[in-house]
């Protein structure tokens, strides 16, 4: 089985909403082992929409259609696949009576066009949406070939993928090897460097695929096989270790594993506390420090310390420093992260204090120039960063370096 993924809605091809339904159920269908060949978005026209659905049903087994299933003039997913596959639309009464509830219950009254939203091309399994008024639907219209149709918000998509399309999915696996998939997050290498350092793995790549994506600040390492679940463990653990062995303490974590959450993790193994004093980072170390659940028990304070007079006041930054070495500089990163971690009786201290731009540079210290320190029990250490790109850019990536630097310090290796 193969599978197209097409999804409906002008918004869509012009821009105005981000589709994110593509990466998802391509995800999805990975994992049971359907292969995704062909993504197409198609605007809200009947007669364009159904030309897309007649080629994607000659070219696939499988057409999971998105969008398009709402109340409106424009919402036409159920009418082209009637259309294509030659079913009549057929009304279902307990479908129409769920919807007419799903408005009293609201103290709403129905609108003529939520009728349509019960109609369906004769033959189909209606996919429940206890999350809005559009059910889903999945239509077999000739022997091994099949329809879904899927509401387009994706908090009513995403749950009814996996839930009342789980069964058919299960079905059309079947006893197929499925693809297994492990990600390895990577911090402090670009990703032309992990790709020299792991070469000769890339060029006999085999039964194990690898594939590099950039990310803000750090490069993920996809490994893939398709193999029963044992088997396909057993295959990414040995070239996961092998890839742990050449890049060592840069690959940080697995799959959905944050940088802050790792660090939260050995914080919290170590039983040690943290403050944090930023300056041109604005308050993004913190902020994604704290996004992780349960950082309340090792995140102390976080400190914007934006002008020099902040940074004497609040963080007890030595004036004289300031005058002698500047605001950006090691020295007052250094200063700045010990006098976080000495105010707020923290294990450690952390610091950010750099120029994002896009003025304030100088031939010596140019835009993009950045300092992030750490201090803690008997580590001390400050690095020089250099970041290129828009204010945003620089400090995003600033926050990336101290966590890391942090993340290192943890780990008996900064």
């Amino acid at each position: 089985m193969n599978a197209e993924i097409v999804c409906v809605g002008t918004e869509l091809l012009l821009g105005e909403t981000l589709n994110t339904h593509g990466a998802f159920l391509s995800e999805r269908l990975a994992a049971y082992g359907i292969d995704v060949y062909h993504h197409v978005t198609v605007g809200d026209n009947q007669g364009r929409l159904e030309d897309a659905l007649r080629v994607a049903s000659r070219r696939a087994t499988l057409v999971v259609v998105t969008g398009g299933l709402g109340p409106t003039g424009d919402d036409l997913t159920r009418e082209a696949i009637a259309a294509v596959t030659g079913r009549p639309l057929v009304l279902k009464e307990e479908v129409l009576a769920a919807i007419e509830q799903w408005f009293a219950e609201r103290g709403r009254t129905m609108a003529p066009g939520n009728r349509k939203q019960a109609l369906f091309p004769e033959g189909s399994h209606v996919l429940p949406n206890p999350n809005g008024t559009a059910p889903g639907f999945v239509l077999e219209w000739a022997p091994g070939r099949w329809f879904v149709a899927l509401p387009g918000p994706p908090r009513e998509l995403r749950p009814m993928v996996d839930g009342p399309l789980r069964p058919f999915l299960e079905r059309w696996a079947g006893g197929r090897a499925r693809l297994v998939k492990r990600v390895l997050r990577i911090a402090g290498l670009g990703e032309s460097e992990v790709e020299d350092r792991l070469a000769d793995l890339f060029a006999r790549q085999g039964e194990v695929t690898m594939a590099t994506y950039a990310r803000a600040g750090e490069v993920h390492l996809r490994l893939a096989t398709k193999a029963s679940g044992a088997e396909a463990s057993s295959r990414l653990d040995a070239l996961a270790a092998e890839i742990r062995r050449r890049l060592g303490v840069h690959v940080y974590g697995e799959d959905d594993e944050s940088l802050e959450a790792v660090v939260g993790r050995l914080l919290r193994e170590r039983r040690e506390s943290l403050a944090v004093a930023e300056s041109c980072t604005g308050g993004r170390v913190a902020d994604r420090l704290t996004n992780v659940p349960g950082s309340s028990e090792y995140f102390t304070a976080g400190v914007v310390a934006y002008a020099n007079q902040a940074k004497v006041l609040s963080l007890a930054v030595s004036p004289h420093e300031l005058t002698a070495h500047g605001a950006v500089s090691a020295q007052v990163a250094r200063a700045m992260a010990a006098g976080v971690r000495r105010i707020y009786g923290t294990h450690w201290g952390l610091a950010t204090t750099g120029i994002a731009g896009p003025g304030g540079g100088t031939p010596e210290k140019p835009v993009g120039t950045v300092y992030v320190a750490v201090e803690g029990p008997g580590v001390g250490r400050v690095e020089r960063h250099r970041w290129r790109g828009d204010r945003d850019t620089v400090k995003e990536r600033s926050a990336q370096a101290a966590l890391f630097l942090l993340y290192r310090a943890l780990s008996g290796q900064a």
